[in-house]
């Protein structure tokens, strides 16, 4: 009886950004697996990820115009404020149960008497509807360059996928043997949705693939 191959890999760098699993080359795979199990469920055996989230990384990058902050400071457009306007005018954290926001990184000026002529942040939307992270794009796209026009400034405003979503629909293959393995030996079954990545989100764009509970 012909049996499958059955490949192990070892993947490095996922908590800063999934990097071993992006940079996999799949043409050592061959023949190409057709499913794949991916050893990173936050819960105990038995749990299985069915959905994750669509990940994007938020850049916006404020260009201001420097003065002496107290000789002259009416001439200058200050970075930092505009940047400040920018993260208060809209909600982060917690938005729906598929949806969150968040603003990890700021910077800005060079000296406390200059009107800071360039200021930034960084942060991210996580949803595990793509239409609500697209949406959400848009109307963050949409309020940071209001908020520059409004100031009179420059402003760069980037959304970067970090990683797609995913959702395995009941009938997926690697689903059925994942809960007929368990079966077999006793194990509950939990499947939950998580706001959380894992490589189960870059590897599944090339084979269909399960993240499960170690």
């Amino acid at each position: 009886k012909h049996m499958p191959s059955v490949y192990f890999i070892f993947t490095v760098q996922e908590e800063v950004g999934l990097l071993g699993s992006k940079n996999l080359d799949e043409s050592l795979l061959s023949p190409k697996p057709a499913l794949c199990y991916v050893l990173d469920g936050e819960g105990p055996p038995g749990m299985v990820t069915v959905a994750a989230p669509w990940h994007k990384r938020i850049k916006v990058e404020v260009y201001g115009k420097p003065a002496h902050a107290g000789i002259e400071p009416q001439k200058g457009k200050n970075a930092i404020v505009v940047v400040s306007s920018m993260i208060s005018s809209v909600q982060w954290g917690l938005l729906d149960e598929e949806t969150t926001s968040n603003v990890g990184k700021i910077w800005g000026g060079d000296a406390i008497n200059i009107v800071a002529e360039s200021a930034g942040f960084e942060g991210e939307i996580r949803s595990l509807n793509f239409a609500k992270i697209s949406l959400l794009e848009k109307m963050l796209k949409m309020t940071f360059e209001q908020e520059a026009t409004r100031a009179g400034v420059r402003a760069k405003v980037e959304f970067i996928e970090e990683f797609p979503g995913y959702s395995i629909p009941e009938d997926s293959e690697p689903l059925q043997i994942f809960k007929a393995a368990c079966r077999k030996i006793g194990l509950k079954v939990k499947k939950v949705k998580s706001r959380g990545g894992s490589d189960a989100n870059i590897l599944s764009k090339s084979f269909p693939s399960l993240n499960i509970g170690i």
